[in-house]
């Protein structure tokens, strides 16, 4: 019993000089240790999991903010300045004759103005 003690604390060495010489390869300015990166989950194994009735939470949440127009915030004030040149810019769509929109984007663009 004592050497098969013995000769799994040798492999868990060896493992251990292994995994640190790969870590020492990265160019980390503090590099973890190969004991506290082979027990990294050791605090974790006290905690709770997540149920599934949490799981299923979390993912309705997501699917609700994913919903929401990325486009919608918050409404900023378009100076008159700008406001004039959208009116100018529909005015030029509008009676242009070498040059042809969409109606659809032109009544966006009315909308604006």
């Amino acid at each position: 019993m004592n050497n098969i003690i013995k000769d799994y604390d040798e492999q868990a060495i060896c493992d251990e000089m292994e995994i640190q010489e790969l870590i020492d390869q990265f160019l980390f300015d503090d590099p973890m240790d190969a004991v506290d990166f082979l027990h990294i989950d050791d605090s974790l194994k006290g905690s709770k999991g997540l149920t599934d009735n949490e799981i299923m939470s979390m993912i309705k949440s997501k699917n609700k903010e994913s919903k929401t127009d990325p486009n919608e915030g918050s409404l900023e004030v378009i100076s008159k300045e700008a406001l004039d040149h959208l009116d100018d810019l529909v005015l030029f769509f509008k009676y242009s004759s070498n040059i042809s929109i969409n109606p659809d984007e032109l009544n966006i663009l009315k909308k604006f103005s």
